[in-house]
């Protein structure tokens, strides 16, 4: 397939992802924009352009690389919650996950130690979650801003996926995979919402996120484990469920979340 026609494609993935997100909105968006849009298409191609096994290693990468998400996740909020600038929120995000690519490099050969690590990170960034009752609600009436949440989150995407496909035998597979799972959405998307509505808009969205990153370890998981023996199309397509019913589910848990916050405050 022509590279021009990978972007595109991926491009527009992205950027029906994010219109669905700014319907929907809070929690329900982060775990919409914590779907693999950009990971999934970039395995695709690798395993188009460099065969099976090289995409199954990279998936495993991408499933250790959902640590990075939870670990800048969990700092922002805590940030956040000081009424820091979002540029101080943002530096405290990117430098914890500047300290977990040591550990994702190292756990990122292998399925087994990947999903341990995110899995961990991911659910430790869950249970310390900063409660959302408490400090400034946020804000009504946001305006619109179509080019920031929509056009420039997707040419990054397609632009990332892109150029993965014809670099990854010069990287490796666990760069490679990496590279592939950068929040590039959920980070973009976090900053517009604490801009436009708040830190505490940024902050739900953001929780929203971490739970959908138990569907993106769902769906590297399932595509490292089945590429190799039944394609590219067949493992993408059971990857793909196994992520919708993950997020599903983290849906529904969300969903009680305001239920459970009344019964805290008594």
């Amino acid at each position: 397939m022509d590279w021009w026609a990978k972007s595109l494609l991926t491009m527009a993935s992205v950027a029906l992802v994010l219109a669905l997100a700014r319907r929907w909105g809070g929690s329900a968006a982060g775990i919409v924009a914590g779907l693999p849009t950009t990971t999934a298409p970039a395995l695709g191609w690798m395993a188009h352009e460099q065969g099976a096994p090289f995409a199954a290693h990279a998936a495993a990468a991408t499933v250790a690389a959902c640590a990075l998400m939870a670990a800048f996740a969990l700092a922002y909020a805590h940030a956040s919650l000081r009424l820091r600038p979002r540029g101080v929120a943002l530096a405290w995000g990117a430098a914890a996950a500047l300290a977990m690519v040591g550990p994702v490099l190292a756990a990122g050969h292998h399925l087994l130690p990947a999903l341990g690590l995110a899995g961990v990170c991911s659910v430790l960034a869950w249970r310390a979650w900063p409660p959302s009752f408490g400090g400034a609600p946020a804000q009504a009436d946001a305006p619109a801003r179509p080019w920031i949440t929509t056009a420039l989150p997707a040419i990054t995407a397609g632009t990332l996926s892109l150029g993965l496909a014809a670099a990854g035998p010069v990287i490796g597979t666990v760069v490679a995979g990496l590279l592939a799972s950068l929040p590039v959405v959920s980070v973009t998307v976090a900053l517009v919402q604490h801009a436009d509505r708040g830190a505490a808009a940024a902050r739900q969205f953001l929780l929203g996120t971490v739970a959908g990153l138990f569907g993106r370890m769902a769906f590297g998981t399932v595509f490292a484990a089945t590429v190799p023996g039944c394609g590219i199309g067949t493992a993408m397509a059971l990857a793909a469920g196994a992520a919708v019913m993950v997020n599903l589910a983290c849906m529904a848990r969300l969903a009680r979340g305001p239920a459970l916050e009344r019964l805290a405050r008594g």
